[in-house]
């Protein structure tokens, strides 16, 4: 029988309660959890994902990047599931956040356009993302009202609320979107 979460449970979810807005690569975590350590090992950072995949209330994606890193964010929070989606992308700003990736960068002019990676870049604030979100931002239209993440996690509250009506529809309206980009209307 369980006696309530454990010590890096607490750690975890002090960390979504201290920044609801935000999500938090499985380094992040391990670095909230273990602040006083000097290293990090393989087995703290298994310890650590093994607790928040534990969590019921929080979900993870794997980056796409060299090594898969995981990202835990709220499912429920609009805002910390585009902080997941941007910071688990492979293009843009989310390929250089916090990327240790080794291998050597080629650059590469397209109809004149310099489009290297952003691996060349070494982002280690989240700021980048926050004004990516905000009004005016790239990707404020899908955090708003109707946006395709703003649906992505009211699907995820009408499920937890068992609200099955609100989900279909919602369904019906994703589908009906994908249909459209796909016929290039």
């Amino acid at each position: 029988m369980s006696r309530g979460h454990g010590i890096v449970q607490r750690a975890i979810l002090a960390a979504f309660a201290a920044e609801p807005n935000n999500a938090f690569l499985l380094s992040e975590l391990c670095e909230r959890v273990y602040s006083g350590r000097n290293r990090i090992e393989k087995k703290h950072r298994n310890a650590v994902a093994r607790a928040a995949e534990a969590i019921p209330s929080i979900n993870h994606i794997k980056r796409e990047v060299l090594g898969s890193e995981l990202v835990f964010y709220d499912p429920l929070n609009v805002m910390s599931y585009a902080m997941a989606r941007l910071k688990s992308d492979s293009l843009g700003p989310g390929a250089a956040y916090r990327n240790k990736d080794y291998r050597p960068i080629k650059q590469k002019i397209w109809r004149g356009h310099d489009v290297t990676s952003w691996r060349r870049y070494d982002i280690s604030s989240d700021q980048i993302f926050r004004e990516m979100l905000a009004p005016g931002g790239n990707y404020h239209r899908y955090v708003v009202e109707g946006g395709a993440w703003w649906r992505h996690t009211e699907m995820h509250k009408a499920r937890a609320r068992g609200d099955g009506e609100t989900v279909a529809r919602l369904q019906a309206e994703m589908d009906a979107n994908l249909t459209a980009i796909a016929s290039g209307n």
